[in-house]
């Protein structure tokens, strides 16, 4: 009775972990090609706890399915070998449930988002004002107020900051050319403050050039002026940008892929429309203006004289047409829509047109036309209405056969249309001309081809004129012009050139004295002293301090010299009268190197040569410079 009753709990319990073990494998079955997402998890989970009424049983947690064990085998007294079968039995079920609960929990742990931070630890949305210390700081200068403009520079400019960049200097010096004195050709000399301060000063001086066309801006001056007084242009004029070749470096040099000329100088032109005449010009040297201002200029002598001037959309807008207008000169051109034409016509502009159709507003005396030939064309006048005229085209059609042929056809075209396609085409003739015998060469200097472009505009603007006023029966061609202009030059003389009351602005030598200055004519003022880079205008627009120009120069011509050595001045360039001696035997021989001659250095010149006084060991030109050496 006792054993039959001890018997039957121990059937029962291992028939129920029989049964989940069975459970337990057709889980792992199902579930074995599967990939665990957090869906699949909780199938997984359903799947275990299906036919049990405790998930524990199923070993959903590791932790109180062990508790749950041991509670279960101190509590029931079973046979021993029954206990170590039971025992063996729910360790392997206990390890394979832990193993698919840990897969579970890893797959849960890969796929699980991780929880957000939270960002807003210590913020809130109190708006309650800030505490903030109150300002307990002296502002304002610690040193003595200055009574004088240079004394605001010296307050971090000072003679202390001069004196130690001169003995930087001069050590570094000292240190790179150790050694190497007596191979080099010039020797270094140790800087003075003064020298240094004036170093200063020129640097800074080079950020006040704001004339980039300083070195051309007499000559284009000079003949801009005799251009206008020579000879004033018929009513209709045009107005273009023109290019002059130049792929070197220049911070003004433009890009226009539709010019032939790509890359050059760009300069807008005012040229008479029938022949090209060059009226007036200006360069674009990179600095920032207004379009409406550079055509004012332009057509500024012009004014109030019922001038008729052609341009295209680049130029063109209702705001500088109506301007021109209020001076006298009517326009008429290519528009770009946005620039001021009605909102009516270029929504008409972006919809369906009929070919040969024209659109028209009108404001006072400006007309926009929109007319439609193989695209839409918009022009702005205010010298035509809106009057259309026949005019015979080429028109290429295709045939049924496949082929094209070119027809004659009949077109309504404006009226405003076909004086632009007649007048706009002065510049361009003046590009035209000058291609056929340009003598611009390429050079490493643009102001060079600037001044050959000038002369090229010169000749061009010569030969306009002789074709309308010469009383030759058979006129010179471009070319036999030329060969005039060549001859001329070449056969100089200076009864053949009469004198011209023009007087060009240039610049004194600085270098020059006595006889060799220049003197201009009493009723021209004098011009301001060109500096080294050749800026023709005044150095300082305004007067320069006193203090500056009564200061002692005694300790300024001071050198700074490292090694503790004492002050000494620059030396002067004398020759060494040693070698002049009459007793000294003197042979001239050839070297491989050129050298400077000493002979024209003494003088002013620069002159390399292959020789030298073998005896004086120095660079000698053979005639006259080594003479000097036996002469003596």
């Amino acid at each position: 009775m006792d054993s039959d009753h001890e018997q039957g709990p121990s059937r029962k319990k291992i028939a129920k972990e029989r049964r989940e073990k069975q459970k337990l494998s057709s889980v792992q079955e199902k579930y074995k090609h599967v990939r665990l997402t957090p869906s699949k998890i909780q199938a997984v989970f359903d799947d275990l706890s299906g036919s049990s009424s405790d998930e524990t049983d199923v070993g959903i947690d590791t932790d109180a399915s062990s508790e749950h064990l041991e509670t279960e085998t101190a509590d029931e007294d079973f046979d021993s070998d029954e206990s170590e079968e039971s025992d063996v039995e729910t360790a392997t079920r206990a390890r394979r449930g832990t193993g698919a609960r840990a897969r579970a929990r890893r797959t849960r742990r890969t796929t699980r988002t991780p929880a957000p931070t939270d960002s807003d630890d210590g913020w809130c949305s109190d708006n309650t004002e800030p505490f903030v210390d109150n300002f307990t700081g002296t502002p304002g200068l610690t040193v003595p107020v200055p009574s004088t403009v240079l004394g605001f520079i010296q307050l971090f400019l000072t003679q202390k900051l001069l004196k130690y960049v001169a003995y930087e200097t001069n050590l570094y010096a000292s240190q790179s050319k150790a050694g190497t004195e007596q191979r080099t050709k010039h020797r270094w000399q140790p800087v003075t403050v003064k020298e240094i301060a004036r170093y200063l000063g020129l640097t800074i001086l080079k950020g006040q050039g704001v004339d980039k066309l300083i070195k051309v801006r007499s000559l284009m001056q000079y003949l801009l002026n005799r251009f206008k007084r020579i000879y004033i242009p018929n009513k209709k004029l045009s107005l273009d940008e023109g290019t002059m070749p130049w792929r070197g470096r220049l911070s003004f040099k433009t890009y226009n892929p539709n010019k032939p000329d790509t890359y050059g100088i760009r300069l807008y032109m005012l040229a008479e429309a029938t022949s090209g005449y060059i009226y007036d010009f200006q360069i674009y040297s990179g600095v920032g203006k207004m379009t409406i201002d550079t055509v004012m200029a332009l057509i500024e002598p012009l004014k109030d004289k019922g001038y008729h001037l052609y341009m295209d959309n680049y130029y063109n807008s209702v705001r500088l047409s109506e301007a021109l207008l209020q001076v006298g000169v009517y326009t008429c051109g290519t528009l770009r829509l946005q620039r001021g034409a009605p909102k009516s016509l270029q929504m008409q502009a972006k919809g369906k047109v009929p070919v040969d159709k024209t659109l028209f507003k009108r404001k006072d005396n400006t007309f926009t036309i929109l007319w439609k030939d193989k695209r839409i064309v918009s022009l702005i006048t205010n010298c035509h209405n809106a009057e259309t005229q026949q005019v015979q085209r080429r028109k290429r059609v295709r045939n049924r056969d496949g082929t094209t042929s070119v027809q004659q056809v009949t077109v309504n075209k404006p009226n405003a249309i076909c004086d632009y396609n007649t007048n706009m085409k002065g510049v361009d003739h003046f590009d035209q001309m000058i291609k056929y015998y340009h003598f611009t060469r390429k050079t490493h200097k643009w102001t060079k081809k600037m001044t050959f472009y000038f002369v090229q505009m010169a000749i061009y603007n010569a030969f306009v004129m002789y074709n309308y006023y010469t009383t030759d029966r058979k006129k010179l061609t471009l070319l036999h012009f030329h060969e005039q202009v060549i001859a001329a030059l070449l056969f100089y003389k200076s009864s053949n050139w009469p004198e011209e009351d023009d007087d060009i602005p240039h610049a004194a030598d600085v270098n020059a004295t006595g006889a060799n200055v220049a003197t201009p004519r009493p009723s021209t003022p004098r011009p301001p002293t060109a500096g080294p880079s050749g800026v023709r205008r005044p150095l300082f627009t305004s007067p320069v301090p006193a203090d500056l120009l009564s200061s002692s120069e005694s300790e300024d011509e001071a050198v700074i010299i490292t090694s503790g050595a004492s002050a000494a001045t620059r030396p002067r360039i004398v020759d060494n009268p040693y070698r002049l001696k009459r007793n000294l035997s003197h042979t001239q021989v050839k070297i491989q190197k050129r050298l400077r001659c000493r002979v024209c250095k003494l003088s002013g010149k620069r002159k390399d040569t292959h020789y030298k006084c073998k005896t004086c060991d120095v660079a000698l030109c053979p005639a006259p410079c080594y003479s000097y050496c036996t002469m003596q």
